[in-house]
């Protein structure tokens, strides 16, 4: 798997960050009332998959933003 990067530009690997949290959402609705086991399963593995993409996304933007906070603070 693929690292998420808040620094791509390349619109054929632009990381849509509000598209994978909305389809997340629908994920989310439809096993609080899913009762096909199987189908559960499928979106419960999906959405999981989501989930990391999500948080590995999010803490690179951390990263990012703690270093450019390193590199201006050592500027002052």
């Amino acid at each position: 798997m693929t690292k998420a990067n808040p620094n791509k530009t390349s619109s054929t690997n632009t990381f849509n960050f509000a598209k994978k949290m909305h389809r997340l959402e629908e994920i989310t609705q439809s096993l609080e009332s899913n009762t096909d086991v199987e189908k559960a399963l499928e979106q419960f593995k999906e959405a999981s998959d989501l989930a990391r993409e999500l948080q590995d996304y999010l803490t690179t933007a951390e990263n990012t933003i703690t270093t450019i906070q390193t590199r201006f603070d050592k500027q002052k």
